[in-house]
Formats: C-alpha cells, sequence, structure tokens
C-alpha cells in the first residue's frame, strides 16, 4: 500500500513538472530565432524586398536575411531571390556573374524561376557572358522550367521558338 501511494506521488509530481515545462515554451515571448519577427531568415528576406507583411521594403536588410537564408538555412528560394540582388544592384553593387552564379546553385535543384533567369541573362540581359554551350544549357534550363509549368518559361519558351522558325 506504502509503495502504491509513493508511486502516485512520484507520478502526480512528474505530470506537474512536465505540464509546468510544456507551458512555460508554449509561452514564450522571445522566438526562439530572431528574424526581425519573421518565422524564417527566407520569410523575412522576401518581406523585405518586397515590402510584403506590413514592412517596409529595405535591400539592406533583404540583402542580409537572403544571405542567411541561402548559406545557413540552405534556401533555394532565398538563393534565388539574392541572385535577384546581385542582378539588379539592390543592397549590394551589381554583380551580373555573382548573380548568374547563385541562379545556377538554385537552378541545379530545380528551382524553376532561376532555371528562367538563367536563360534571361544568357540570352538577353548579357549574351556576351555566355559561350555557346552556356547558352545551350540555359535553353535546356528554360525547357525544364517550362515543363514545371513556370507561366513566365513558357512564354519566353514560345518566343524563342517563334524566333528560331523565323531564323531558318
Amino acid at each position: 500500500m506504502f509503495a502504491a501511494l509513493y508511486l502516485q506521488g512520484v507520478l502526480v509530481k512528474f505530470l506537474f513538472f512536465s505540464l509546468t515545462l510544456i507551458l512555460i515554451s508554449g509561452c514564450s515571448s522571445t522566438p526562439s530565432n530572431n528574424y526581425d519577427g519573421f518565422n524564417s531568415a527566407h520569410d523575412a528576406c522576401y518581406s523585405f524586398i518586397y515590402g510584403k507583411n506590413d514592412v517596409i521594403k529595405s535591400y539592406d536588410k533583404a540583402f542580409k536575411w537572403c544571405e542567411i537564408g541561402s548559406n545557413k538555412e540552405k534556401n533555394n528560394s532565398s538563393t534565388t531571390l539574392l541572385a535577384e540582388l546581385y542582378l539588379l544592384g539592390n543592397g549590394v553593387e551589381k554583380n551580373i556573374l555573382k548573380a548568374t552564379e547563385l541562379y545556377i546553385k538554385s537552378a541545379n535543384t530545380g528551382h524553376t524561376h532561376a532555371q528562367l533567369m538563367i536563360y534571361y541573362i544568357y540570352h538577353i540581359e548579357s549574351p556576351e557572358l555566355a559561350s555557346d554551350k552556356q547558352k545551350k544549357i540555359a535553353l535546356k534550363y528554360l525547357k525544364s522550367s517550362a515543363k514545371s509549368g513556370n507561366k513566365k518559361a513558357i512564354k519566353m519558351l514560345s518566343k524563342y521558338n517563334k524566333s528560331f522558325k523565323q531564323d531558318k
């Protein structure tokens, strides 16, 4: 009888301790990671680039969070947005080569917008940067992006096919 009461007491203390821990951790007012109030570096990156989620556009903050999202979180969308900042020179000095490098990194994982942008850079924005081999690879990326349903890629591929037919 004494053993049963002792075990009940231990069980009650364990349950009380467990419930206390759950309540304390669930009601914490400080997030475990500080992302300027966002759930992830990528969310902050996106919001500061486009002025979404009740924040004012800030390319400097966007650059900071996109770098963290790309490098620490390994988020391909953050890498693609970081490439956009380099391509446009927003929050960082314009650097098309760095932008291209980042787009390729994301494109190789299947990021359809990055695939589209490689084609855009090598065929439209700065064709002088690309060899014929790189342009062919960029076209493959564009086709992959279109095949995945990217509407901009489908439209761009359609324009490419029309100009290709006219050249023949």
